[in-house]
């Protein structure tokens, strides 16, 4: 509806020759039909609200090389997930090769230090080379925005 140019009370079309309000002669502006665009989109950024969804391929690449830093996680929009990747990688990497590193002083097994923080690291390895499979075969898999993953 458009609006009268000296009260901008809204007035109907059929009044364009005088304001029923105050009185106006032709109260309707002349390009009240159309709208300067410019006004509404920024043209520095004309792809501002477009959202591009995230790759199964990326996810499952960056799993299987970097999942132990949650970098997957990080990518999918899954912060807090991401944490706690991170947290658990440190602690049982930690623990268990602590552990074995203490079995290996007190010589119940022999390997030498670093190989005891190799095996849980390896261990934790293969189960996010398991959960990469997952982002390669299951297509119902939905990023932090609540997107389907392309």
């Amino acid at each position: 509806m458009p609006t009268c140019r000296n009260c901008h009370r809204t007035i109907a079309k059929f009044d364009a020759d005088v304001c029923p309000y105050c009185g106006t002669v032709d109260p309707i502006d002349s390009q009240y039909r159309t709208k300067d665009m410019t006004s509404f989109i920024d043209p520095q950024k004309p792809k501002s609200g477009l959202y591009k969804s995230k790759s199964r391929v990326t996810a499952a690449i960056l799993c299987l090389l970097l999942g132990f830093a949650g970098i997957h996680d990080f990518y999918l929009g899954f912060k807090k997930r991401g944490l706690i990747n991170i947290i658990f990688t440190l602690c049982f990497v930690g623990v268990i090769g602590t552990i074995m590193l203490i079995l290996n002083l007190n010589h119940v097994i022999d390997w030498s230090i670093p190989g005891g923080y190799l095996l849980p690291f390896a261990i934790d390895f293969l189960f996010h080379a398991g959960y990469a499979l997952r982002y390669i075969f299951q297509d119902s898999l939905k990023d932090g925005n609540g997107v389907f993953l392309r």
